[in-house]
């Protein structure tokens, strides 16, 4: 029945405009994107976008043909991989310390000249290895903006409605510029919370226990960033600092009933805080026409505190996790352009990070022991890299890198460990046009991840009854990467690219025994990932469905390691074999209106423990949420949103054996799901 109805909607999205608003006129296509000479950038002018209604430079952007907009990783330490795929003015702003929505909300669409698009490269920008990259052109002279922003959720059942609001922003003179955010909501997260069933079976299928199964999760976040810019000449300086404070209450609650017909009621009650903290600071000096020099620094701290509680059958438990986190960075880099068609660029960065965690699991009132329970992890790293990118004409682009990266890991506490690693990172692309609205990208390149400090301490989970413990002695996942995209770019708007990648990997992280009865990450040895990704952007303006685009991402994955446990073949945990969304827009620019409509297909991702087998997955009803943007005058607009028309369910499903699953035998099955509760969405938007 869901599928029908999402079937629906898209047909009814491409008769809007045919029916009942037959009387306006039909919409004029968007302009045309103008490519510049040398065929590696792509210009689109702010014409392109009126029909889509933006506000902001975070709306243009995502609604370019074949880009897909990547905001970065803060997570990750350093800054090499931290940042998006976005640039300002030719500048790439520091997402460490900035999040790269809330700049991109920042600019509204008055102060945009251009977007380009630049795929391969163009003489000195710094693509830091990405194949495609968005560069916000700015329009020169003094402007000032201003914006607040209300919202509020309304929920299904005796939830209070949310509240969100934020006001932003930004002023920019011939040489100072100023910009900033304050934001806070305090509301229900949609994505975890609703109503289910829990039910419990022994190794013969029999049920032991089930019934009534609720999660509940509020939040409450306020934080705020800002950033100083000054020009003067050939200079360039910017100061970015941030803050947030999160809190967040989770409560799962299950009431069930034994085959005797006993109630049975299950609490885990678990409270989250984060306080977090960044700032840095960016230098440029334009020393020629052809050289130029950046330098960087950055600051930041976390602190982080989960506690949670459990009663109802078994002993009554207490988790108790803190972790105070740091990072300091030194980046320095530069680009040089030998001639019109040569770039070089080069940077080296030394990074310091840090981790101070401690973890406790209480059952009955007596401490239970946890390796890796109190520790602290230390990281000295650098990270250095020289590229050479070469353009060859008629759209072709060359690109060769070498990086080199050390780094020496220290563990003190429970674990006293400190080692040292040595990683040589070549990387080799190359972008080629083989015909006019053609694009062929390869990619060879040999990435190195980081290790998630976290990975070194223990934590417990409760609401399944394991711990999941610390390992001191991973190494760094290693891959070749080989990747190819081909893009067919259409009918103005439109663009098809079809990505295929093969991965071949060494010291795989997944879980692994630790004292032959704890899980924990830990390196399984080489493996294989593979995907393919479809994305594209098709307009029907030409199919007689004037203002109605589809934009659609579909991605499939295989892996292939071996088992810790049972030594067999098989998918890297935690590994989404499939994940796809589609969005259909209806453009009404006669009543300054856009309807959007999108899909979220379901997922499915499996872990394997000594022990267990567990599988979290959303059902294959697909997300849908459906949006009217209405631009109720220059400089206000109005959002209504109505999200999960089709009240998807999110579950997890847990395989218990009574020994490694190796040699053990099945003792029980676990499966519970929660429906996720619809909810109404208005937001109120207005310049200042």
């Amino acid at each position: 029945m869901h599928g029908r109805l999402a079937a629906s909607l898209i047909c009814s999205f491409g008769a809007l405009g045919e029916g009942a608003l037959m009387a306006q006129d039909d919409a004029t296509p968007a302009q045309a994107p103008t490519a510049t000479e040398g065929g590696g950038i792509i210009s689109y002018p702010p014409e392109f976008f009126v029909e889509y209604q933006p506000s902001m430079a975070l709306d243009m952007i995502t609604r370019v043909p074949g880009f897909t907009y990547n905001k970065g990783d803060t997570a990750v330490r350093g800054l090499a991989g931290a940042g998006g795929n976005i640039l300002i003015d030719g500048q790439r702003p520091s997402t460490k310390s900035l999040n790269l929505d809330d700049i991109l909300r920042r600019i509204p669409v008055a102060n945009v000249a251009r977007i380009d698009i630049i795929r391969g490269g163009a003489p000195g920008i710094d693509m830091q290895g990405q194949s495609i990259v968005a560069n916000i052109i700015r329009r020169s002279g003094a402007t000032t903006s201003l914006a607040a922003e209300l919202m509020t959720k309304f929920y299904t059942d005796d939830t209070p409605p949310a509240r969100i609001a934020r006001i932003e922003g930004a002023r920019a003179g011939s040489a100072l510029s100023l910009e900033g955010v304050l934001h806070w909501r305090q509301d229900k997260d949609q994505t975890v919370a609703g109503v289910g069933r829990l039910t419990r079976r022994d190794g013969s299928g029999t049920p032991t226990s089930w019934g009534r199964f609720e999660a509940d999760w509020d939040r409450f976040v306020v934080g705020g960033n800002g950033a100083a810019e000054y020009r003067s000449g050939p200079d360039f300086l910017r100061l970015s600092l941030s803050g947030e404070r999160d809190r967040q209450d989770r409560d799962d609650i299950s009431n069930l009933h034994d085959r005797n017909g006993a109630a049975i009621d299950e609490i885990v009650a678990t409270d989250f805080s984060s306080d977090e903290g960044a700032v840095s600071a960016e230098y440029e000096r334009t020393m020629s026409s052809r050289l130029t020099l950046r330098l960087m620094a950055l600051e930041s701290r976390e602190r982080d505190r989960t506690v949670s509680t459990s009663t109802g059958t078994g002993v009554h438990q207490i988790s108790n996790q803190k972790a105070l986190s740091g990072e300091s960075i030194v980046r320095t880099s530069g680009s040089y352009l030998p001639t019109e068609t040569l770039t070089i660029d080069g940077r080296i960065e030394r990074t310091f990070n840090f981790l101070d965690a401690e973890s406790s699991l209480v059952r009955g009132g007596v401490p239970v022991p946890l390796p890796s329970a109190n520790i602290r992890v230390e990281e000295k790293r650098i990270d250095a890299e020289a590229a050479v990118r070469l353009q060859m004409g008629k759209g072709a682009t060359l690109e060769a890198a070498l990086g080199f990266e050390t780094s020496t890991i220290a563990v003190e506490g429970d674990a006293d460990r400190s080692r040292s690693l040595d990683f040589l990172k070549p990387r080799l692309n190359l972008t080629f046009a083989p015909a006019l609205n053609w694009e062929v990208r390869l990619r060879a390149e040999r990435i190195v991840s980081q290790l998630d400090f976290e990975d070194f301490a223990s934590s417990a989970s409760l609401d399944t009854g394991t711990v999941n413990a610390g390992n001191p002695d991973l190494t760094p996942e290693q891959s070749w990467l080989f990747e190819s995209a081909i893009e067919r770019r259409f009918w103005g708007r439109g663009a098809l690219t079809l990505t295929l990648s093969h991965s071949e990997l060494s010291d795989v992280i997944d879980l692994v025994p630790i004292e032959d009865r704890f899980d924990a990450p830990g390196n399984i040895g080489s493996g294989i990932r593979q995907e393919a990704k479809l994305s594209g952007t098709v307009p029907l303006d030409r199919l007689g469905l004037n203002g109605t685009l589809i934009r659609f991402n579909a991605t499939a994955r295989r892996s292939r390691v071996t088992d810790p446990v049972t030594l067999e073949r098989r998918r890297i945990s935690y590994q989404r074999p499939f994940q796809g969304d589609l969005t259909v827009i209806k453009e009404l620019p006669q009543l300054r209106s856009v309807i959007t409509a999108d899909f979220y297909a379901g997922y499915r991702e499996t872990s394997y423990r000594i022990n267990e087998v567990r599988v979290d997955h959303a059902s294959t009803d697909p997300l849908m949420k459906v949006s009217w943007n209405w631009t109720v005058k220059p400089g206000t607009s109005l959002l209504f949103l109505f999200e999960n028309i089709a009240f998807r369910s999110r579950g997890r499903d847990r395989t218990l054996f009574d020994g490694p699953r190796s040699t053990g035998q099945v003792i029980g099955t676990e499966r519970r799901n929660a429906v996720m509760d619809p909810f109404f969405l208005i937001r109120l938007r207005k310049d200042l």
